[in-house]
């Protein structure tokens, strides 16, 4: 068959797909963050997660059940936010200054502490009794490793240093030390997933540490041979400025940073890249609206893919609880920008008829939907339709126009 009889039977097969399946259509709805919630490094949006009333001065807990939903400590009660509903957990008869919620290793409860009588509970997310699991006078930050054992890090009994102790459901008795003489203020925790445990110093000066202990460190600390601050903590980084709160997302540390040590004063997300000989680098800074807007605790919400630029929502998220500590607190979200390449239906580098293909088996034949779905949305009207189908022929066999950025290299939509 000659090329013109070919043309000319691609061209009736455009008009017979024209004229017969134009009916079938998905809808794409791109993602956008709201404009100052915050600025946050490129290929990064953010939004405000969402509105609560009535305000409170500062949210003194912040974690995530396995579905994703924000429970938060606020206002003296324990509650899950789900998209339509609050869901009440535990309410404290008497005021208390919250430490933390962090959800148990089973993701079937999660650890309230307070800092006000030093008690902590566990509470279970499906409803019922809270437990009295154990007492530790101030307690400030709890992170519980692979094997279910909690860190919590606290004043000692004099209140002369710090210490970091195990969480050992014993209220009535002094806790296991696991860290012992650590200077100055109450800091952070958090354990990575091979069982280290990170630790952000709280000194007076704004000049705060990040050191780790090793899980065979903890191992032997847990055998009742407590570590010695000053002799077996490896420090990584100075000078941070401030490390009021931490957390793991796919192998770095982000950590919450008042603002109140730097000039301007300008409340800070940073990120520790571990990769990159723990490079540390802003990534999100909240604006002075009225006053400094402190981001106070970060949580993250795993996804199918690395939390990184260009994964979309699949690379989960980034929560964070501002406060200005007078009248006004949120919860912002940080997601990635969706990078893709606009015509790429099938896995590869080359965009061809097989995309096509693709295409109308997912459109008449319940075939795979294009990953993004965006991908699919070749004309770019905010529909998947046939006519992205003959878009695509016409640009692959007609001459017809280009394929609309993000083409042929992969960038956010546009």
């Amino acid at each position: 068959m000659s090329s013109r009889a070919l043309m000319t039977q691609f061209r009736g097969f455009i008009a017979v797909l024209s004229a017969v399946v134009t009916s079938v259509t998905t809808s794409v709805t791109p993602a956008s963050g709201d404009e100052g919630v915050a600025q946050v490094v490129e290929g990064f949006v953010v939004c405000e997660r969402f509105t609560r009333d009535p305000q409170t001065e500062s949210i003194e807990g912040l974690a995530l059940t396995p579905e994703g939903d924000p429970i938060l400590l606020e206002n003296n009660e324990v509650a899950i936010h789900h998209a339509d509903s609050v869901e009440s957990l535990m309410t404290f008869e008497t005021p208390v200054f919250g430490s933390f919620l962090v959800v148990g290793p089973n993701n079937d409860a999660v650890y309230v502490g307070e800092s006000t009588d030093g008690n902590i509970y566990r509470v279970p997310l499906a409803g019922g009794e809270q437990v009295l699991v154990d007492n530790i006078r101030f307690n400030y930050a709890l992170d519980i490793d692979g094997d279910g054992r909690g860190a919590v890090s606290a004043p000692n009994p004099d209140f002369t240093l710090n210490q970091i102790v195990l969480l050992d459901g014993e209220p009535g008795l002094p806790s296991p030390v696991l860290v012992d003489s650590i200077p100055g203020f109450s800091g952070p925790l958090a354990f990575d997933d091979d069982g280290n445990l990170y630790y952000g110093t709280g000194e007076a000066d704004c000049s705060e540490a990040l050191v780790r202990f090793t899980k065979e460190q903890i191992d032997l600390a847990t055998s009742g041979i407590p570590l010695d601050f000053e002799r077996d903590a490896e420090v990584l980084l100075t000078d941070l400025f401030s490390v009021n709160n931490m957390v793991f997302a796919d192998g770095n540390i982000y950590f919450s940073d008042l603002g109140f040590c730097s000039l301007p004063a300008v409340g800070t997300v940073r990120k520790v890249d571990i990769a990159e000989n723990f490079l540390t680098t802003p990534f999100a800074e909240f604006p002075i609206d009225p006053g400094v807007l402190s981001p106070t605790i970060v949580a993250f919400r795993p996804g199918s893919r690395a939390f990184e630029r260009g994964a979309g929502p699949e690379g989960g998220s980034l929560l964070v609880s501002v406060s200005n500590f007078v009248d006004r607190a949120l919860v912002a979200e940080v997601t990635s920008e969706l990078h893709f390449v606009r015509g790429r239906i099938n896995p590869g580098e080359s965009i061809d008829i097989s995309d096509a293909i693709s295409l109308l088996n997912f459109l008449f034949n319940s075939g795979t939907p294009p990953s993004p779905l965006e991908a699919g949305n070749i004309n770019r009207d905010e529909m998947i339709d046939v006519s992205d189908v003959i878009y695509l022929l016409n640009f692959l066999f007609a001459g017809g126009p280009s394929i609309p950025p993000p083409f042929p290299e992969p960038g956010p939509a546009s």
